[in-house]
């Protein structure tokens, strides 16, 4: 449970998170095309990652970006919020504080428990307050009698419009996105959203 593990496009929902309380919003169109050299602060001039089905859509919205996954429109996103922006929003939704300072931490290069993953998602049902889980959360003496009770700690980390939104788009990744399986093969049909991560 404490292992880190490569997060993948898992992260993908706190880097849209980043930009949009930087001021995008669903319907901005963002480019899916290569990237330019250059074009990408702090990454090298030939980092250019592909989307997982080879293709560029061109100006797109993006709220496509995440529910279909598409690396180059994330990237951008990414950008567009700024690394210091993004890597602050990963340390205060519960990722350790060693992520590396680098662009590639916008497409999942970066290391987190599955606590920690859980921890970062928590901010979007609870109104962009992170809540840390607890391994112990009561302990009992011989007699029944309470000695140990974990306080729930809750951290606000974004704003209730951000993760308004988000909760928005991450149902449509369930719905008719890269995480559509769970309704279709394998019946889910409780309210809900989430976002894969193939790594």
């Amino acid at each position: 449970l404490l292992g880190t593990r490569p997060t993948g496009s898992t992260v993908k929902p706190l880097v849209y998170a980043a930009a949009i309380a930087a001021g995008l919003q669903p319907g901005s169109l963002i480019d899916d095309a290569p990237l330019k050299p250059n074009e990408i602060e702090a990454a090298d001039p030939g980092w250019n990652p592909r989307n997982s089905d080879g293709k560029f859509l061109g100006p797109t919205p993006l709220i496509t970006g995440l529910v279909e996954s598409r690396n180059s429109m994330t990237i951008r996103i990414g950008n567009y919020a700024g690394l210091d922006r993004v890597l602050q929003l990963l340390r205060e939704a519960g990722f350790s504080s060693k992520t590396p300072r680098s662009p590639q931490i916008y497409i999942g290069n970066v290391s987190a428990s599955p606590a920690q993953v859980t921890s970062a998602f928590s901010l979007f049902p609870n109104q962009g307050a992170s809540r840390h889980g607890h391994f112990i959360e009561r302990i009992l003496d011989k007699n029944g009698n309470e000695i140990y009770h974990a306080e729930p700690q809750s951290l606000p980390v974004l704003s209730a419009g951000v993760t308004h939104i988000l909760r928005r788009l991450l149902s449509q990744v369930i719905e008719s996105g890269t995480a559509a399986a769970v309704r279709k093969e394998y019946g889910f049909l409780e309210p809900g959203g989430g976002k894969t991560g193939t790594t």
